[in-house]
């Protein structure tokens, strides 16, 4: 009986500390032409807000481990230019005093990237965005930015990933 209910508390404290975020993509243009990639050089634009180089740091770290695990190797087929466009870190204090009922505290942020070819023209643009809004300790802002970065890294491997 005491180690079920152990175990029924363990889940319980397991499902309460997830981080409530969502992460999006919005395709800005369709390319006209296929372009296909074995390599990929990830470029930071000029950001239109201010953002933590912790957060950068991170996005791009998330970026580089999802296209490795793909296996797409660094190089120069395909340029992936970001810049942040929208970043609000929201308050971790506050999403945990709410327990995640409303929007209080919520984190959000947009990052506008821009694919280009070896002769740097765009081949298409897209914003991705992740949210954090709620967690058991107030939600960490990080899972917003690893859900924007794997949103691009999805759409890289759907996209223009070389099957070759």
């Amino acid at each position: 009986m005491k180690k079920s209910i152990l175990v029924l508390s363990m889940s319980c404290l397991l499902v309460l500390a997830g981080c409530g975020g969502s992460g999006r993509t919005m395709v800005l243009n369709k390319p006209t032409e296929r372009h296909m990639a074995k390599s990929y050089n990830l470029v930071e634009g000029d950001s239109t807000v201010d953002c933590d180089v912790s957060v950068k740091k991170l996005f791009e770290q998330e970026i580089n481990k999802g296209l490795a695990d793909a296996h797409m190797a660094k190089g120069q087929d395909l340029k992936i230019e970001y810049r942040f466009i929208q970043f609000n870190e929201g308050s971790r204090l506050a999403r945990y005093a709410s327990r995640g009922i409303g929007d209080t505290g919520e984190g959000e942020m947009t990052v506008e990237v821009i694919f280009k070819d070896k002769d740097n023209k765009e081949l298409n643009k897209l914003h991705v965005g992740g949210k954090v809004s709620s967690g058991f300790l107030g939600g960490s802002f990080d899972n917003a930015v690893e859900l924007s970065a794997q949103q691009v890294v999805k759409y890289v491997v759907a996209n223009f990933k070389s099957v070759a």
